[in-house]
């Protein structure tokens, strides 16, 4: 625990339990930062897979009749741990 880390990003939530030891692995959803960001201010590790790289099957989609608003940029769910190794 480090009270001169924040979490930042739409990851943070993620970043900040890996950071605490509160789970050993997670995946978070990155289109301009939100996972890679909230892994480097908690010290933790974060990979952002090439879009489409990952099956996105099963991830929730917050839209109503599950019109996916975002073409032109790809979201890429990638995983994120205290560790690399």
């Amino acid at each position: 625990f480090d009270r001169k880390r924040t979490v930042g990003g739409s990851s943070g939530g993620e970043a900040g339990l890996l950071a605490a030891r509160g789970s050993p692995m997670g995946i978070g959803t990155d289109i301009g930062g939100s996972v890679r960001i909230p892994a480097h201010m908690c010290g933790i590790a974060a990979l952002l897979p090439t879009p489409g790289r990952l099956s996105g099957r099963g991830m929730a989609v917050a839209r109503p009749n599950d019109i996916n608003g975002q073409e032109a940029i790809k979201a890429s769910a990638g995983p994120m741990a205290r560790r690399v190794d």
